[in-house]
């Protein structure tokens, strides 16, 4: 099943905001323009972007989906800019298969990356939601 995950990005697209995911265009479309009536998103309309994704199953239709987001930050932070990695590692119809994902993400790199402390945690999102920044954002 494709579904559309809806972004936002602005600052060049040094920042970035995970919104939701949508099973159609026109879903991601409403959501825009609801989010377009709040603080930052009005001030920066043209950083939404909706990025197809595929999630594991053999349905057609899901109402949630599971989701395996990934993300290494520095471990010594000091302040001033710094580079995050984020990524997904599927997404998935139930969460036993998104934790067995998760586990074997683990098995496979046990060490992770030098330097860099690592967040991963199974997700579970509600499909034709706004799951976030639903208030807006404020760009300082």
């Amino acid at each position: 099943m494709i579904i559309l995950e809806l972004i936002h990005l602005y600052e060049g697209g040094d920042t970035f905001f995970d919104i939701g995911f949508f099973k159609t265009r026109d879903a991601v479309d409403a959501a825009i323009r609801l989010l377009l009536k709040e603080p930052g998103f009005c001030d920066h309309p043209n950083g939404f972007c909706a990025l197809p994704r595929v999630v594991n199953t053999q349905k057609n239709d899901l109402d949630e989906i599971y989701a395996v987001p990934l993300l290494f930050f520095p471990t010594a932070y000091h302040g001033g800019n710094y580079t995050e990695y984020h990524t997904y590692l599927g997404y998935f119809e139930t969460r036993t298969e998104a934790e067995q994902a998760a586990r074997r993400y683990q098995a496979l790199n046990p060490d992770g990356i030098p330097g860099m402390d690592m967040v991963l945690e199974v997700c579970q999102y509600r499909l034709d939601e706004i799951s976030a920044w639903r208030e807006g954002f404020t760009a300082d």
